[in-house]
This record gives structure tokens, C-alpha cells and sequence, in this order.
């Protein structure tokens, strides 16, 4: 018995909420600051009361740690418009620059994320160097609401950034109760590029899950009505 176009409709848009297409973390366009450092040392700045539909925990710990700037020269971290990221000075003056940025959500262990149907969580960079470098570290943690942490066992490199398979994080974590996330990133001398910036943390789905509400409304648009002979 035919389908019509309207039933067809119906059942892709029943369908539509058995898939999503990712879970924001932070795209960093709430919660600004800025801070300027010379010389080694570090800045660390909580803010709390963000918009959840951009910062997924409410809240947000930024932690810039300079260990080596033998030249002294101002290297600032902006937050906000969208981008996180630390720069120094361009022509190879930022090489012997030595810099830990760590981004931490949940501090407060109040807000509950479930990222039990997410596969993989990506995090969109951009690194301005002449030499395309990868960072020393990337690293990526998360802590459930008992307590029990993970950490990433290794990263894949994606096109506009990095990608943390969740099924090879270590620990025994309910992700369907994740309170906490850490990300940490780290370069040093003589391989420090000019600026690293982030712009999107988020955890996505299988691509299956992922491709389900698209295929079942592509069904129903390329189906027309049959015209007679």
C-alpha cells in the first residue's frame, strides 16, 4: 500500500529525536577575559553562571602556565567571540616560549552531562606556525559523579582539529554521569608556535546515529507523486 508524502513526513520528523548531532561543551562565545604575561608565571580565572547552551556545565577554569619565556616577551590569552587562545609574537619569536593551557568544566560538580551515546569528543584548533606543529600534549579527562575519572589514551588528528575516541579512555566511568572535563594542552621550546586557538569543544555520536534523522528525511523529500500516464 503506497505511503503519502504527509505520512512519510511524519514518521522522519518521529524519528528526528532518536538523533542529534552533538553535544556542546563550549564554544566559547560567553564568559569572556583577557590576560597579558611576561617572563614565566601563571594566570588561573573561574567564571560561573554561563549560558548552557554554550558552555554544556555552566561554568568555565581557564589556566595559563608559562615555564619558559627567556625573551620575556608579552604572551596573551583572550577568551571569548568564539575563540580560546594563547599568542606570543610572530616570526619565530614565540620558539623558545614553553606554555600549559588547561580548560576545566564542572568545577562545581553541580551540572550532569550525558555523554553516554557520544563516540568521540573533538575539539576544533587552530595553530598559526609556519611549520604546522602538533602540540607536546593533548590531553583530555573526565570525572563522573562518583568520583571515578578517565583520561584519553591517545588522540587522532581531524580535519580543523583533534578527535578523543571515548572507548579508549582509561578508568571504569558512567558517561551517562559526567560532572567534570579537562582538557590540557602543552608546547614547549623550540617548537612553540606563533598562537594556538580553540574554538569548539564537543562530543559527537556514532556516525550512524548521527546520519539517522538525515536519511529518513531524505527518504520523504525524494519521494513525489506519481502523475498518470
Amino acid at each position: 500500500m503506497p505511503v503519502s508524502r504527509p505520512a512519510l513526513l511524519a514518521l522522519a520528523l518521529a524519528a528526528a529525536p532518536a538523533a542529534h548531532a552533538f553535544v556542546m561543551i563550549d564554544d566559547f562565545t560567553v564568559g569572556d577575559y583577557r590576560a597579558v604575561l611576561e617572563g614565566v608565571g601563571s594566570d588561573a580565572h573561574f567564571v560561573g553562571g554561563l549560558d548552557r547552551q554554550h558552555v554544556a556545565f555552566g561554568d568555565r577554569i581557564t589556566d595559563l602556565s608559562i615555564s619558559s619565556n627567556p625573551d620575556r616577551i608579552p604572551v596573551t590569552l583572550d577568551v571569548g567571540g568564539g575563540n580560546a587562545g594563547v599568542s606570543g609574537l610572530d616570526g619565530g619569536r614565540s620558539r623558545a616560549l614553553g606554555t600549559e593551557f588547561r580548560v576545566e568544566w564542572g568545577n562545581s560538580r553541580q551540572v550532569v552531562l550525558d555523554l553516554s551515546r557520544e563516540a568521540e569528543i573533538w575539539v576544533d584548533i587552530e595553530v598559526k606556525d609556519p611549520d604546522g606543529r602538533f602540540a607536546d600534549v593533548w590531553s583530555l579527562r573526565y570525572i563522573d559523579a562518583d568520583g571515578r575519572s578517565g583520561t584519553n589514551g591517545s588522540w587522532t588528528s581531524r580535519n580543523g582539529g583533534i578527535a578523543f575516541d571515548l572507548a579508549t579512555f582509561t578508568g571504569s566511568v558512567d558517561r551517562s554521569r559526567i560532572v567534570n572535563l579537562q582538557f590540557t594542552q602543552l608546547w614547549t621550546p623550540p617548537a612553540h608556535p606563533e598562537s594556538y586557538t580553540m574554538t569548539r569543544v564537543y562530543a559527537v555520536p556514532e556516525p550512524s546515529t548521527l546520519a539517522l534523522g538525515g536519511l529518513a528525511l531524505g527518504a520523504c523529500l525524494r519521494r513525489r507523486p506519481k502523475t498518470a500516464a
